[in-house]
């Protein structure tokens, strides 16, 4: 598990107290590719695979229209999930299938799963409201990397599921 900033996420540092050995809690910020890379790392050394990489990443501003917000906005919802997935793949191409359901025919199995946590309002169809330029086009940019990735990580074996969650409001 990991988070922007651990010490002041209570209770992860609870659940990881309740569940000492099997959860660890690592600082990572999106923005920085040299602590996914190290996370990744982390992961590789201490577990060799990984099954669920669940990105909830998030950032909105009001500043949406501005080149700062957009730059940032894009920056933590897109660009952080999807250096995520680069980092993780490998991991979770080695992993043993333990979330979701299998199907029987052993060719359409998974053996981990990627799963991007996204906002119905960056579907482009169902925007009736207009506004959040930089949220909107950042979730809908995610759901475009995440629609890549499952194509690219669900070629041949080991398939890796990629699906983009909308957890509502």
């Amino acid at each position: 598990m990991a988070a922007l900033n651990p010490d002041g996420a209570a209770e992860l540092r609870e659940l990881c107290a309740q569940h000492s050995g099997r959860v660890t809690l690592l600082s990572l910020d999106v923005n920085r590719e040299e602590d996914i890379r190290g996370a990744s790392d982390m992961v590789k050394q201490n577990f060799g695979r990984l099954d669920l990489l669940v990105n909830s990443s998030a950032s909105f501003t009001l500043q949406g229209k501005e080149r700062p917000g957009i730059i940032s906005t894009l920056t933590t919802n897109t660009v952080g999930p999807l250096l995520m997935a680069k980092y993780f793949a490998p991991l979770l191409q080695k992993g043993g299938g333990g979330f979701g359901q299998q199907p029987e025919d052993k060719a359409k199995q998974h053996s981990g799963i990627i799963v991007n946590i996204t906002a119905k309002v960056g579907s482009i169809g169902d925007n009736g409201l207009g506004g959040w330029y930089s949220y909107r086009m950042s979730k809908a940019a995610l759901n475009m990397a995440t629609r890549n990735l499952s194509i690219e990580l669900g070629r041949g074996r080991p398939k890796v599921l990629c699906v983009s969650l909308h957890p509502g409001h």
